[in-house]
């Protein structure tokens, strides 16, 4: 049932949004910047970016950025497979309760800073935050990270680089692949192939 007015679009967010964001302490700007964001996913933009958002708004990009990692931090958003995620409002606006478990939040300056083995700059913690404000989800960050440290480039341009590959040609979740082992007899491993 409530799945299906999620996927058939049976309820006007935007009024419940303005009627209920005193009751779910959502406050004015935040509430602006909700609505708007809204309105463009209902018309069909896919990328909402703060200065997307600041060409509907008296708000500057740089504040939008910030009340949009409030929403994303207060689980108001989410962020899957490098989009936003409009479920976890509906559900607060429709007050439907949690089913699954929110998963852990990744520490991504930690695991940035043991995969290059030292202490990262304030300019790369930014650029970390840079890549979250872009899109990008923190599992597909890791994925773009490991990849660094497999080529011993351990650098954010070449994770960055990785990242905007990723986005170039629509990959939306790192694939794993799995190899199976298979116990091979030694006349096989020692046979010369080529004679």
């Amino acid at each position: 049932m409530i799945q299906d007015l999620f996927n058939y679009k049976a309820v006007d967010y935007s009024r419940l949004l303005i009627l209920k964001s005193k009751s779910l302490n959502i406050d004015a700007e935040s509430c602006q910047v909700l609505l708007v964001m809204l309105a463009l996913k209902d018309i069909g933009k896919k990328v909402l970016t703060p200065q997307v958002i600041a060409q509907y708004t008296m708000l500057s990009s740089e504040r939008i950025d910030e009340i949009m990692l409030k929403l994303i931090q207060s689980h108001v958003l989410d962020r899957h497979r490098g989009q936003l995620d409009f479920k976890p409002l509906y559900r607060k606006l429709l007050e439907v309760k949690e089913t699954k478990q929110t998963t852990k939040d990744i520490d991504l300056v930690e695991r940035f800073e043991d995969g290059f083995g030292r202490t990262l700059s304030a300019i790369e913690v930014e650029s970390i935050n840079d890549f979250k404000r872009r899109g990008f989800d923190d599992e597909m960050i890791l994925d773009a990270l490991k990849e660094a440290v497999k080529s011993q480039k351990l650098h954010l341009n070449y994770v960055e680089g990785v990242l905007n590959n990723w986005a170039r040609y629509g990959v939306k979740i790192k694939t794993k692949v799995v190899t199976e082992t298979r116990d091979v007899s030694d006349e096989v491993k020692n046979f010369n192939w080529w004679d």
